[in-house]
């Protein structure tokens, strides 16, 4: 049987944590320090479902205003998109409709991160903390459903 693969985007302002969720899923590690991603970064993950292997090549993108312009070319094909902010910062929150504008009619998933800080706010989606892996696999579940239509889709491994 062949593995099935879905082109994921991940986009959202500089500083989000689109990396940083990366970092923690793959390396189980969690990097303190901010380093922006330049352009954008693919990594193939891997997962183990009860409907068998499936592979997700995220697309990690630049927050930066200077890379705007490379992001159409890396929607292209784009199975899905993830649009990130930071539930401590309000700018990150009032700029996901310029993403949703970017990703256009793609299929979209809108996360908080960083749940783990204390002067938070929200909005009515779902949170998760790369610093803590609170709510990580959960998101990971979540998408996997989204992308294969199977709403009891949950990762084996």
């Amino acid at each position: 049987m062949t593995t099935p693969i879905y082109k994921v985007v991940f986009m959202g302002d500089g500083g989000v944590g689109k990396t940083a969720l990366l970092h923690r899923y793959v390396r189980n590690y969690f990097e303190v320090k901010y380093i922006p991603t330049i352009g954008a970064e693919v990594l193939p993950i891997g997962f183990q479902t009860n409907y068998g292997s499936i592979q997700l090549n995220i697309w990690d993108t630049a927050g930066m205003e200077k890379y705007s312009g490379l992001r159409d070319g890396y929607l292209i094909n784009a199975h899905h998109v993830v649009i990130f902010y930071s539930v401590d910062s309000k700018l990150s929150a009032r700029n996901i409709s310029f993403w949703e504008r970017d990703a256009g009619l793609l299929p979209t998933t809108i996360i908080g991160t960083k749940a783990d800080m204390a002067n938070k706010f929200g909005l009515d989606t779902p949170v998760l903390s790369s610093k803590t892996g609170q709510g990580i696999t959960a998101f990971w579940q979540q998408l996997l459903a989204k992308l294969t239509g199977h709403a009891d889709i949950f990762i084996t491994e």
